[in-house]
């Protein structure tokens, strides 16, 4: 069985669980269940990011011969077809120009006020980069919902087996880094999505 990912350890309670998926239905550590959503509108400093990072994988062979990935300490490596088309060994390089379109959402109690970090694909996809960023620099659309907040997380088991091989020995990398994920609730037996991402 999957464990709930840490963010979600304090606000929520398991519905669903099996080897590659999890349901998971908001509730407020005040105990209260009505959430609004905040879904961020904005990118900071994404376009000088990607010229950085369009030169890096230029260095390497172009993108057909690179593959980017991290470990579990958000270092950053990349892996590339050499001469004979095969990888060559992983090499660390700076995690801060990764151009990374950033996805942030978060729930608002309407009771307490209190938010709660639901997802950063900076944090929770693959390429794990920066444990802690300023979400203050992001605005945000804020949705409020009447209805139970429900999140569905799924995880591809066999995602990563390179990084898992190389890089991860005794720690789960999958605990925290989900495939896709689904925020809904369900009105007149259908679910209505508020947001969903697949990495």
């Amino acid at each position: 069985m999957i464990k709930t990912p840490s963010d979600f350890n304090k606000i929520s309670k398991i519905e669903e669980s099996d080897r590659q998926s999890l349901l998971l239905s908001l509730i407020c550590p005040c105990g209260k269940q009505d959430f609004s959503i905040l879904i961020n509108t904005n990118n900071p400093n994404l376009s000088k990011k990607q010229e950085l990072f369009d030169s890096l994988i230029k260095k390497y062979g172009g993108y057909s011969r690179c593959y980017i990935f991290s470990d579990n300490n958000c270092r950053v490596y990349i892996n590339y077809k050499g001469i004979r088309g095969l990888f060559t060994k992983p090499k660390l390089i700076d995690s801060n120009i990764i151009p990374t379109e950033t996805k942030i959402v978060k729930a608002k109690c309407l009771h307490c006020g209190k938010e709660f970090l639901l997802y950063d694909n900076r944090k929770h996809g693959v390429v794990k980069l920066e444990r802690k960023l300023d979400y203050s620099n992001f605005t945000y659309k804020e949705i409020t919902i009447n209805k139970k907040v429900k999140i569905k997380l799924e995880y591809d088991i066999t995602m990563n087996q390179y990084e898992q091989k190389y890089l991860f020995s005794n720690k789960n990398p999958y605990e925290e880094c989900f495939s896709y994920i689904k925020i809904f609730y369900v009105q007149d037996n259908k679910e209505i999505i508020i947001f969903e991402d697949e990495m």
